[in-house]
C-alpha cells in the first residue's frame, strides 16, 4: 500500500495544496482534455502563446489539447453577479515548450474566485498566494501590483500602441536607460524623469508604496495606490504581510487584467512559480460582463528541479525466494510487507540495477531470514 510517506515531494505539495483550498471553500473543478479548436481560436489573445495543439476527432470536428485552464472554467462557470464561485483545480495543460520546438504537457494547481470581488476578496486571495508558495517551501516573496497605476503612468504618452509596448517592456526589464531612449523624443524631461524612477519602483510593501503615491500625478493612479494601501492594511491586521512585496512595473498582459496582480518566487528557482491576478476583461469578452473574477496559478514546470529528490531506493524489501519455496509463503511474505507500508519486488534472484533497502528470503521448506 503506498503511503504519504513514499510520495513524491510533488506529489506531497500537490496534496497540501488542495487540503489548503478545501478549508478555504473552494471546490474541485474538473475539466475535460479537449475543447473545441474555435473556443480557442477566438479567444487567442488570452493565451500565454497563441499556438494549439489540435487535431481531428472521429466525427470530423476540430478539438484542441487544452491550452488554458481559466478559459475553460469561465466558458463553464456558474457564479452569479452578487454571489461567488470559488474553484481550484490540478490539470494539465498543452503549450509550446519555451526555447524549443515541440509542444509540452504542465502541471498547474490554481484556485479561481468568479462573481463579485469584493476587497476582501482580494485580501482571501493575496493569503491563499503566500500560504500557497509556504506550501511549497523554502524562502518565498510574492510581488503585489496593479495594473491600473501603471496605465495611468503611461498615460502621459501618446496615443502609439506600439510606443506604449515598448515602455511597458522596458518597465518590465527594469531598464530606466532604455526606457529614457524609448521616450526621450516624446516627452519632457520631468515626464521622462517620473517614468525612468517607477522602473526602480519595488521593494518593501510600504516604503514602496509611498513612493508610488509620491509619483501618482492622475485620479487612476492614485486609485491604484488606495486600494493597494486598504489591501495591506488588511493583510496587516490579519497577520498575512510577511513576504509581500510591492513591484508597479510587473509585466502583465494588458488586454487579460484589470487591477490586482500577483507574482510568487522561491528562493533557487530562476522565473515566478505562481502568477494570477484580476481578469474582469476575459469575462467581458466571453459575454459575462455582470462578473468578476481574481484567481492565480502554481507552474509545477518551474518548480520540477526544486521538488526534485535524491534517487530514492527503488523498492523498501527485496524478497528472494527458492525456487521450490511454496508460493502461498511467499506471498504472505509479500503481503505483510506491503501491509507494513513497505514497496517489495519478489524474485528468484536479484535483478540488474535494482535498488533496495533489504532483503527477505524464503527458503524452499518455508524458513524466512532477513539480511
Amino acid at each position: 500500500m503506498r503511503t504519504y510517506d513514499t510520495l513524491r515531494r510533488d506529489e506531497r505539495v500537490t496534496l497540501a495544496l488542495r487540503a489548503l483550498y478545501e478549508r478555504g471553500g473552494y471546490r474541485r473543478f474538473r475539466m475535460d482534455r479537449f475543447e473545441e479548436y474555435d473556443f480557442y481560436a477566438v479567444n487567442r489573445e488570452f493565451l500565454a502563446d497563441s499556438r494549439i495543439l489540435s487535431f481531428t476527432d472521429l466525427d470530423g470536428r476540430l478539438l484542441a489539447l487544452r491550452p488554458d485552464v481559466t478559459l475553460s472554467i469561465v466558458k463553464q462557470t456558474e457564479a452569479e453577479p452578487d454571489g461567488a464561485q470559488r474553484l481550484y483545480y490540478t490539470e494539465s495543460v498543452f503549450r509550446p515548450a519555451r526555447g524549443a520546438a515541440s509542444y509540452r504537457e504542465t502541471f498547474q494547481v490554481g484556485v479561481e474566485y468568479i462573481g463579485r470581488v469584493t476587497p476582501y476578496a482580494s485580501v482571501e486571495m493575496v493569503t491563499l498566494a503566500a500560504r500557497s508558495l509556504a506550501c511549497v517551501g523554502g524562502d518565498y516573496a510574492l510581488d503585489v501590483s496593479h495594473t491600473r497605476f501603471l496605465e495611468g503612468a503611461l498615460r502621459c504618452l501618446p496615443e502609439d500602441e506600439g510606443l506604449r509596448r515598448a515602455a511597458r517592456g522596458c518597465l518590465a526589464r527594469k531598464n530606466a536607460h532604455e526606457l529614457a531612449a524609448v521616450v526621450g523624443g516624446v516627452l519632457g524631461e520631468e515626464e521622462t524623469g517620473r517614468l525612468c524612477r517607477l522602473a526602480r519602483l519595488s521593494g518593501d510593501f510600504v516604503p514602496t508604496l509611498e513612493q508610488a503615491r509620491a509619483l501618482s500625478v492622475n485620479e487612476e493612479m492614485h486609485a491604484a495606490v488606495e486600494e493597494l494601501d486598504a489591501l495591506y492594511r488588511a493583510l496587516r491586521a490579519c497577520g498575512q504581510a510577511d513576504g509581500l512585496s510591492l513591484d508597479v512595473s510587473v509585466d502583465n498582459n494588458e488586454t487579460y487584467y484589470d487591477g490586482l496582480i500577483l507574482r510568487g518566487y522561491i528562493r533557487g528557482v530562476s522565473g515566478a512559480v505562481l502568477s494570477g491576478g484580476r481578469y474582469d476583461p476575459l469575462l467581458r469578452r466571453m459575454g459575462k460582463p455582470g462578473l468578476s473574477g481574481l484567481g492565480f496559478a502554481i507552474y509545477f514546470d518551474e518548480l520540477a528541479r526544486y521538488l526534485s529528490e535524491p534517487a530514492r531506493e527503488e523498492v523498501d524489501v527485496l524478497l528472494l525466494y527458492d525456487e521450490d519455496a511454496d508460493p502461498a509463503a511467499v506471498a504472505r511474505e509479500a503481503q505483510a510487507c506491503a501491509d507494513g507500508g513497505e514497496r517489495v519486488w519478489a524474485a528468484p534472484s536479484e535483478p540488474a540495477g535494482l535498488a533496495y533497502g533489504r532483503v527477505v528470503r524464503v527458503r524452499g521448506e518455508g524458513a524466512r531470514t532477513h539480511a
